[in-house]
């Protein structure tokens, strides 16, 4: 395990980086940002890290960016060897709510400097989320090429129509190369929406996938027998309508029963049917 001192825009934190799984560059990195401080949140990071090493059958990474979770509630990352971290140590928690964005930047930033520089794409996801479907990775970064180089797994329409960050691929050397930033500059942008700025300034193009999010008549094409079909949160779904990836949205806010607003999927809802989800 590294432990260092770096300076992120301005502010000096303290990381432990424990880089156990290494892979050629040309492996995609995927990059989950966490704050876990009590059952249900750790609970939901889990579930995204074992639907991950279910479904994805193409080489990759897990990266979890930590936010500097509890000890107890980050002792399950330190003991599964397949998973590397950055764990940020200096950052104070629980964040005022307006904060929430830019430490999710902070998570993002610090994860993306502690993967192999030469990384061709990357990944980065919520914690409340779960892939679904075999081939998931690679149906995503097959639609990356010299032209196109990110992919929304759904988009966010309030602001710039950007990809996602609950969810999204993008080429690595053209966020070096272009300076991308993470951060949130609300309300033009929010996390990582820079990233969609540098690919259209620079005469690149982004896509993004058919989900609910973004178009409701998704949920039409998804079969009965799906987990997912009336499912209250976001389905990217795939060019056989099976669902891949499922965003639960608002997930720390719900784990620390700050969400009240009704009709939504509650955490402990969540947890239990992606729990029956991966066991079947």
């Amino acid at each position: 395990m590294i432990k260092k001192i770096d300076n992120i825009w301005g502010t000096e934190y303290s990381f432990e980086i424990l880089h156990r799984k290494e892979t050629e560059s040309d492996v995609p990195k995927i990059i989950i940002v966490t704050y876990m401080f009590n059952n249900d949140s750790t609970e939901i990071t889990k579930l995204a890290v074992e639907s991950i090493k279910k479904f994805t059958e193409q080489e990759h990474e897990i990266w979890i960016s930590d936010l500097n979770s509890t000890k107890e509630s980050f002792q399950w990352v330190v003991a599964d060897d397949k998973l590397n971290f950055v764990r940020n140590l200096s950052i104070s928690q629980p964040l005022p709510s307006r904060q929430d964005s830019y430490a999710n930047a902070l998570g993002l930033e610090a994860g993306a400097r502690a993967i192999d520089p030469q990384t061709k794409y990357v990944v980065i996801m919520h914690s409340d989320v779960v892939v679904a479907a075999n081939n998931w990775l690679e149906f995503v970064t097959n639609k990356l090429n010299d032209k196109v180089r990110g992919v929304g797994l759904s988009i966010d329409s309030s602001r710039i129509n950007a990809m996602h960050c609950s969810g999204m691929v993008f080429d690595f050397d053209l966020y070096k190369t272009y300076k991308a930033d993470f951060r949130p500059n609300l309300p033009h942008l929010d996390v990582a929406d820079d990233i969609t700025t540098k690919i259209r300034e620079n005469s690149f193009e982004y896509t993004y996938c058919k989900n609910s999010f973004n178009d409701k008549s998704v949920i039409d094409l998804i079969g009965q027998e799906s987990i997912f079909k009336n499912m209250r949160c976001d389905r990217s779904i795939n060019d056989n309508n099976e669902v891949f990836f499922a965003h639960l949205g608002r997930g720390i806010q719900k784990a620390s029963g700050k969400y009240f607003k009704p009709n939504r999927t509650s955490i402990r809802q969540w947890i239990n049917t992606i729990k029956q989800f991966l066991n079947e």
